[in-house]
């Protein structure tokens, strides 16, 4: 796993993850999503999302 400080992950650590599941982990929020450059699946089910903005994930 990441290190993290302070819940932040360092943007580094990040950039090669295609693949994220974030499923049942009561999260009402996804800021921060459009930093992970090369993700191509995500999966969140059954959290607290009204919405999200993956507009800046553009890796297909």
């Amino acid at each position: 796993m990441d290190a993290t400080l302070n819940g932040v992950v360092p943007t580094a650590n990040i950039n090669a993850v295609t693949s994220l599941d974030v499923s049942w982990n009561n999260i009402n929020d996804l800021t921060g999503i459009q930093d992970f450059t090369a993700l191509t699946t995500l999966r969140c089910f059954q959290n607290q999302l009204t919405s999200i903005d993956i507009t800046q994930n553009t890796v297909v």
